[in-house]
């Protein structure tokens, strides 16, 4: 086993001193089977790579960290097949780097390496994603803690990837993007990802896909099931895709979008899903900045490091623009979809936040505007726990605006608390947030919130052809078996359990849908969707079985 902060590497691990030269001298040294071992400590590097002639073996003890210099694009590079990543926190430079600062990515797996495993490991402020390992076998992430501006977890033209254990959250897009052959997602938690992805997208052409116990919740949406081609009930040959035994809750979009043919959907628990669909707009406070679809400005770079003017402020808001529209706006509004490319540096101090849609300054454009929201105390109160959760009290939301209590002083006065959902609004909207305790036995009073409103995950709804969804959306499939579900939800006033959209005026066909429950929905547990008349109906076509579900008809 090499230790880095031995003789002849000599690493410090102080934060400060570049460490970048003593652990690349420890891995080019390494022989085959030989460990590389990072003790606890803050390791200031620029970009590390791996050999190509033997695995890299690098571990840490518990408190290792690896913190990326400034504009460091990717930060470790792994060359060889079977390398192992163990027990390593690694920070990104996001709040350190200058402008432009492109992209940033934690680890990049090279193209066509396979047996690499990353277990273990924390991951936050990077940019961009956290692991690229495009056309990579046998790829393992286990255990992990991940938090970034894109995806957690990028692999296209792989086979036999597994993502187990995991945490994503506060993700700028999606926990993950994958496309291969065999592929195995079991036992993640995904929450706060967005503002229009969720827990992740499986992409056209996958087969052979294993969907088991994940949890998602407070986010854009759960998962999402692409096909070759979106209205084609054609999948690959020897395909198969089980969704089984996974939750979902609170999420903007649906639980499951289904763009794919030859799915099993069993034993899946749907609760409060679909939030925003059937508004035009919904308002949250959940911390976060994105393009405003109709302010994007012209002229921005990638790597733009942007500021938000208005509000009074001790610090204002900063954000780095990833991935500009073609004509340098910050977003394309005639694709919202593709609105989640920022990653913000900071969210500020504000006694008056910026009002809606705030200007920005910096970079190379102009014209900008940005959707913000967040949340400052203005009252601390007394009285209240560490770990207490509060729903917001004030305001009319399908769900309320819910904190968690972190750390409170002697007299019980909050001193920091989490925003764990930033709820569903609509009408007024409360310039003042007053709070009452939720599912918990809470003493304290007194404690309120400043909430500046956003559309932060909803933006996509504001068009009328987006005004519609279900917990379970259904876009040109067929041989599909929905079975042993829990489709419910804690007001009627969400759309429907399962919704077919129409793309095609054809009726709805081969679909098996047995045993399931389902809550009380304002346009009905099962129907059908048709844009061209944005009416529901239940025309359906051959091939269906609907039987012994409860809440249906």
């Amino acid at each position: 086993m090499i230790d880095v902060k031995q003789p002849p590497y000599s690493a410090v691990g102080d934060g400060v001193t570049d460490d970048t030269q003593a652990i690349q001298n420890a891995i080019n040294a390494a022989q085959a089977g030989e460990v590389i071992m990072l003790s606890s400590g803050k390791y200031l590097c620029g970009p590390l790579v791996g050999r190509s002639d033997r695995p890299l073996l690098l571990t840490g003890t518990v408190g290792a960290q690896i913190i990326a210099k400034p504009n460091t694009r990717t930060l470790l590079t792994i060359r060889c097949s079977a390398s192992n990543v163990f027990q390593l926190e690694f920070v990104g430079a996001a709040l350190t780097s200058v402008q432009p600062f492109l992209a940033s990515s934690c680890i990049r797996v090279n193209d066509g390496l396979s047996g690499v495993v990353i277990e273990e490991c924390k991951v936050s402020q990077f940019s961009g994603a956290a692991i690229i390992a495009n056309a990579s076998m046998s790829l393992r992430v286990m255990n992990c803690d991940m938090s970034t501006g894109q995806l957690c977890v990028q692999a296209a033209h792989a086979r036999n990837i597994v993502l187990g254990g995991n945490t994503f959250h506060d993700l700028g897009q999606s926990g993950f993007a994958l496309h291969g052959d065999g592929i195995i997602i079991r036992n993640n938690v995904c929450y706060r990802a967005g503002p229009v992805g969720g827990f992740g997208a499986v992409q056209a052409g996958s087969k052979n896909i294993l969907i088991t116990g994940n949890h998602s919740t407070d986010g854009g949406g759960g998962f999402e099931l692409q096909n070759e081609n979106a209205l084609s009930a054609t999948e690959p040959s020897g395909s198969s895709c089980v969704v089984a035994g996974n939750s979902f809750t609170r999420t903007f979009a649906a639980g499951i979008d289904l763009f794919r043919s030859g799915v099993v959907l069993t034993g899946n628990v749907f609760n409060d899903c679909n939030f925003a669909a059937g508004l035009p707009t919904a308002f949250t406070v959940q911390p976060g900045i994105v393009p405003d679809l109709a302010g994007p400005g012209s002229g921005y770079q990638a790597g733009d490091i942007l500021t938000l003017g208005g509000g009074v402020f001790t610090r204002p808001a900063r954000f780095v623009l990833n991935a500009p529209s073609p004509n340098g706006g910050l977003c394309d509004p005639a694709r919202p979809a593709t609105n989640g490319n920022t990653y913000v540096i900071d969210m500020g101090d504000y006694s008056v936040f910026p009002t809606n849609p705030a200007n920005v300054t910096g970079g190379h454009g102009t014209g900008g505007k940005v959707i913000y929201t967040n949340a400052n105390i203005k009252a601390r109160g007394s009285g209240y726990k560490s770990g207490d959760v509060l729903r917001g009290s004030t305001g009319t939301s399908r769900f309320p605006v819910l904190v968690r209590v972190n750390i409170i002083d002697a007299n019980g006065a909050v001193l920091e608390a989490e925003i764990l959902f930033g709820g569903y609004y609509t009408g007024t909207l409360p310039t003042e947030m007053a709070f009452a305790a939720y599912d918990t036995v809470s003493s304290g009073s007194g404690f309120t919130l400043l909430p500046c409103f956003g559309n932060r995950y909803a933006m996509q709804y504001s068009k009328p052809s987006m005004a519609s969804g279900g917990s379970i959306l259904g876009i040109g499939n067929r041989n599909v078996i929905v079975s042993g579900n829990s489709i419910v939800n804690h007001s009627p006033s969400h759309d429907c359990g399962i919704l077919f959209v129409n793309f095609l005026n054809a009726p709805v066909s081969r679909w098996a849908i047995t045993g399931n429950v389902f809550g009380t929905f304002s346009k009905g547990a099962i129907k059908r969707y048709n844009f061209g008349t944005l009416s529901y109906d239940t025309a359906w076509g051959a091939g269906m079985v609907i039987s012994g579900n409860v809440g249906y008809p």
